[in-house]
């Protein structure tokens, strides 16, 4: 496997799939805050540090 690379099991992915859920401004357009650019990142942050955590873990 090369370096860096991101193997997707089904625990990550179901992991990926709620946490992205848990962020209603990232998919529900009528969110106050679906337009606001930084709330956005920060939530896209957020589902990438806890994604990148289970790939410390496996």
């Amino acid at each position: 496997m090369a370096e860096g690379k991101f193997v997707w099991s089904i625990t990550a992915t179901k992991l990926l799939i709620s946490e992205y859920e848990a962020f209603e401004l990232l998919y529900d357009s009528k969110n106050i805050n679906y337009k606001n650019r930084n709330k956005r990142l920060d939530a896209y942050r957020s589902i990438a540090e806890t994604t990148l955590s289970v790939r410390v873990a496996l």
